[in-house]
C-alpha cells in the first residue's frame, strides 16, 4: 500500500467495525427499548393492583355505610304513619293528620339520637322541595325549602318509586344518604323520606389509606369525588388540597381527569404533578368507583419507577462497548497480515505488465482467494503476451479486409439509393389515391347525413298524420254523441205531443172551465210539434256530418298506412347509405395505413442509405486503426514463443453491376408519427437499425467502434 491512509486493512476493519458496531447497538437499542417497556408495564402493573386494593376497601366501607343507613332508616319510618296525603294547592304533606311541613320533631329525634341528618322533601312542580329537616345553615336556619333538582344522582330513582343509598357531602361533610319515596293510596310519588349517617369516622380511613399508599420517594395516592365524565370534582383524599375543588388546585387538572377517565386501561404516560412532589416527569394509573362516584388515582415519577433498571443497564453498555473495540482491533490485525501484505506482492506484479512487460511470470503457494487471484493474474499476463502475439500478425490481414468492405459498402449505397427514389414514387401515387378514396368516404357520409335528415322528416310526418288520424277517431265519435243526443231531444218532443194531447181531451171533458186550458195545450202540442221536425232536420245534417267524418277518417287512415310505408322505404335507404359510408371510411382508413406503411418504408430506406455511408467510412477509418495498432502492440515486451503465422486475408467481395440511376420523382409528406397498424405486415414491424456512429479521423489516436 502506498501510505497507511489509504490501507484496505484499515478501510475494511472501520467498515467492519463500524457495522458490528451498528447491529450491537441496534440490538441493544432494540433490547433495550423491550426491557424497559417490560420493567415500565411491571411497575405499572404493580401500581394499579395497589391502587385497586385501595379501591376495593373503600367499595367495602361503602358496602357497609350502606348497610348501616338502610338498617337505620327503618327506625325513622316508624316515626311516621303508614299513608301520607299531599294538597297539591298548599303544598301540604300530612301523614296521621298534622301536616309535616316545618315539623321538625322526627328528624330532630333522629339526629340526636344518630348524630346523622333527616329530611323530609314534597313533590312540587316535577321536583321534589324540602319541607323540614334537621340540617341548619351556618347562621343557625333550617335548610328549607330547597329543591332536590333533577341532577340529583337520587332523583331518577324518586322518579320510578325506587329507593337510593349513595354517598352525599352536607355542609361540608361526607355522608351516607338514603333516599325512599313516599306514595300515596294511589301509588303516586308525593314525597321524600332522607336520612344520612355521618362518615367522618370512614372518610379519616380513607384518607390514612391513601396517605399510606406510597410509591418510590414520591409517588402517592389522592381520590376524587367527580360528576359526569370526569368534570366538577373534589377531593377527598389529598395531602394539602382535601375537600377543595380539583380546578381550585391547578386548571391542567381537571382536563388532565377527563382525559384519563377516557382511558381504556386508566393509564396516562405524561400527567401533571397533582401531589406536588419534587420532580419533572409522572405516570398516572386509575381506578374507578362509579356506583359511588369517586376516582382513586396514583401517581408515580418515571424517574424514580425506572432507577434500578437503569443501574442494570449501563454496566450492560460499558460492557458491549469494550467488546466492540476488543472485535475492532483484531478484525485490523488479520486484514494486515491475511490481506494488505499479499496484495501489496500482487500489485508489484501488476505493475510490471502495466509498464509493458509481459515476461515476468508470478506465483504464489496459497490456498485461499488471494492466492487464486494471483494465479489468475499469471493466467492474465500469459493470455495478454500470446493476444499480443497474435494482434501484431493480424493487423495486416484486418486492412485488406477493411478495404473490401468499403468496396462493398459504395455499391449497397448505390443500390440503397435507387430503391429510395422508387419508393418516394410509391408513396406519392398512394398519397393521391388516399386522397380520392378520403374524398368518397366524405362524400358517402354527407348522403348519409342527408338521408338520415329525409328519415327524421318522414317519421315526423307520420306521427303528425297518426295524430290527425287520433282527432277524427275523436271527431267521430263526438258526432255520434250528437246524434244521441237529437234523438234524446226528439223522444222528448214525442212525449210532449202525446202529453198536449191528453191535456186536449181533458180539456173537451172539462168544458167551459177547459177551454183555456186547451188553447195552452194546443200551443204546447204546436210547439212539441215543431221541436220534432227541427231535432229531425238536425238529426238529418249530424248524420250527413258523421258520414263525412268517417269517410274522412278513412282517408286519413289511409294516408298513415303510406306514410308509414315511406318512413320505411326511407329508412331502408339510410341504412343502405350507412353503409356505403362505412364501407368507404374502412377503405380510406385502410389506404391511410397502407400509405404510411410505404412512407415508413421510404423513410428506413433512406436511413439504410446513409448507415451505408458511414460504414465505409468507418472501414476506411478500421484501416487507419489497424496501422495505429501495430504502433500501440509495439511497446508490448514477449518471448518468441508468442509470436505466430498471420493468417490469410480474405477474398475480395465480386463487385456487383452498377444498378440503373434512380428515377427522379416529387417527395411526399411524411405520415402520421402514429400509423395504425395495418392488416398485412409491413417494414414498419421490422425493428430500426441502429445508426452507426460517425468516423473519427485517423489522428485521433484512440481506438474506433463500428
Amino acid at each position: 500500500m502506498s501510505s497507511s491512509s489509504t490501507s484496505i486493512a484499515r478501510r475494511v476493519s472501520m467498515v467492519g467495525v463500524t457495522a458490528i458496531a451498528a447491529i450491537l447497538l441496534g440490538t441493544s437499542a432494540i433490547l433495550s427499548v423491550l426491557l424497559t417497556r417490560v420493567a415500565n408495564d411491571r411497575t405499572i402493573a404493580w401500581v394499579g393492583d395497589k391502587t385497586q386494593t385501595l379501591i376495593d376497601a373503600l367499595d367495602a366501607m361503602d358496602e357497609v355505610a350502606k348497610t348501616m343507613v338502610k338498617q337505620s332508616y327503618g327506625a325513622f319510618r316508624q316515626e311516621f304513619g303508614p299513608v301520607f296525603q299531599l294538597d297539591e294547592a298548599t303544598g301540604d304533606l300530612r301523614d296521621w293528620g298534622p301536616k309535616l311541613n316545618g315539623n321538625t320533631t322526627q328528624v330532630d329525634k333522629f339526629a340526636g339520637t344518630t348524630g346523622g341528618a333527616a329530611s323530609v322533601f314534597a313533590a312540587k312542580d316535577g321536583d321534589f322541595v324540602r319541607i323540614t329537616s334537621s340540617l341548619k345553615t351556618a347562621s343557625g336556619e333550617r335548610s328549607i325549602g330547597q329543591m332536590l333538582g333533577k341532577d340529583h344522582p337520587a332523583f331518577a330513582s324518586m322518579m320510578q318509586g325506587q329507593p337510593f343509598a349513595g354517598r352525599s357531602v352536607l355542609n361540608g361533610k361526607a355522608f351516607m344518604a338514603y333516599y325512599d319515596p313516599i306514595k300515596n293510596e294511589a301509588g303516586k310519588v308525593i314525597g321524600i323520606l332522607a336520612i344520612a349517617l355521618d362518615m367522618e369516622g370512614f372518610q379519616k380511613a380513607m384518607e390514612k389509606m391513601a396517605k399510606d399508599s406510597h410509591f418510590f420517594e414520591t409517588g402517592g395516592t389522592y381520590v376524587v369525588a367527580v360528576g359526569k365524565d370526569g368534570k366538577g370534582g373534589r377531593f377527598l383524599a389529598h395531602p394539602t388540597a382535601k375537600g377543595k375543588p380539583v380546578s381550585e388546585l391547578s386548571p391542567d387538572i381537571e382536563p388532565f381527569l377527563v382525559e384519563l377517565g377516557q382511558t381504556s386501561d386508566g393509564y396516562m404516560s405524561r400527567t401533571p404533578n397533582v401531589l406536588g412532589a419534587s420532580g419533572s416527569s409522572y405516570v398516572a394509573v386509575l381506578r374507578k368507583n362509579d356506583a359511588a362516584g369517586y376516582w382513586v388515582v396514583s401517581q408515580v415519577s418515571s424517574s424514580e419507577a425506572l432507577a434500578s433498571h437503569w443501574r442494570t443497564m449501563v454496566p450492560f453498555w460499558i460492557m458491549l462497548g469494550g467488546a466492540t473495540a476488543a472485535l475492532g482491533y483484531g478484525l485490523f490485525w488479520m486484514m494486515r497480515n491475511w490481506v494488505a501484505r499479499p496484495l501489496r506482492d500482487l500489485r508489484d506484479a501488476v505493475q510490471a505488465i502495466a509498464s509493458g512487460d509481459l515476461t515476468k511470470s508470478v506465483d504464489n503457494a496459497r490456498n485461499d482467494e488471494i492466492g487464486d487471484l494471483i494465479r489468475d493474474t499469471e493466467s492474465m499476463r500469459q493470455r495478454l503476451a500470446d493476444t499480443i502475439g497474435t494482434v501484431r500478425h493480424s493487423v495486416d490481414s484486418i486492412g485488406t479486409a477493411s478495404t473490401e468492405i468499403a468496396t462493398g459498402n459504395q455499391d449497397l449505397s448505390h443500390r440503397t439509393e435507387q430503391t429510395a427514389s422508387n419508393l418516394q414514387i410509391a408513396a406519392s401515387s398512394m398519397e393521391e389515391l388516399t386522397s380520392t378514396v378520403r374524398q368518397t368516404a366524405d362524400s358517402a357520409r354527407t348522403a348519409n347525413q342527408l338521408v338520415a335528415s329525409a328519415n327524421s322528416a318522414a317519421a315526423r310526418g307520420g306521427q303528425v298524420v297518426g295524430q290527425v288520424v287520433t282527432t277524427m277517431d275523436e271527431i267521430n265519435n263526438s258526432s255520434r254523441k250528437i246524434n244521441d243526443i237529437i234523438g234524446v231531444i226528439d223522444g222528448i218532443a214525442f212525449q210532449t205531443n202525446i202529453l198536449a194531447l191528453n191535456a186536449a181531451v181533458e180539456a173537451a171533458r172539462a168544458g167551459e172551465q177547459g177551454r183555456g186550458f186547451a188553447v195552452v195545450a194546443g200551443e204546447v202540442r204546436s210547439l212539441a210539434q215543431r221541436s220534432a221536425e227541427a231535432a229531425k232536420e238536425i238529426k238529418a245534417l249530424i248524420g250527413a256530418s258523421v258520414d263525412r267524418v268517417e269517410a274522412g277518417s278513412r282517408l286519413v287512415q289511409d294516408a298513415g298506412h303510406s306514410m308509414e310505408d315511406i318512413v320505411n322505404s326511407v329508412q331502408r335507404v339510410s341504412d343502405i347509405i350507412a353503409e356505403i359510408s362505412a364501407a368507404a371510411t374502412e377503405q380510406s382508413d385502410g389506404i391511410g395505413q397502407v400509405n404510411q406503411s410505404v412512407v415508413q418504408l421510404d423513410q428506413m430506406t433512406q436511413q439504410n442509405a446513409a448507415l451505408v455511408e458511414e460504414s465505409a467510412a468507418a472501414a476506411e477509418s478500421l484501416k487507419e486503426q489497424a496501422q495505429r495498432l501495430v504502433e500501440a502492440v509495439s511497446v508490448f515486451r514477449v518471448n518468441a514463443h508468442h509470436t505466430s503465422a498471420p493468417s490469410p486475408a480474405p477474398r475480395a467481395a465480386q463487385r456487383s453491376p452498377a444498378a440503373p440511376a434512380p428515377i427522379k420523382s416529387t417527395p411526399v409528406k411524411a405520415a402520421a408519427s402514429t400509423p395504425r397498424k395495418p392488416t398485412t405486415a409491413s417494414a414498419a414491424d421490422s425493428p430500426a437499425p441502429r445508426p452507426a456512429p460517425a468516423a473519427k479521423p485517423a489522428h485521433d489516436g484512440d481506438w474506433e467502434t463500428f
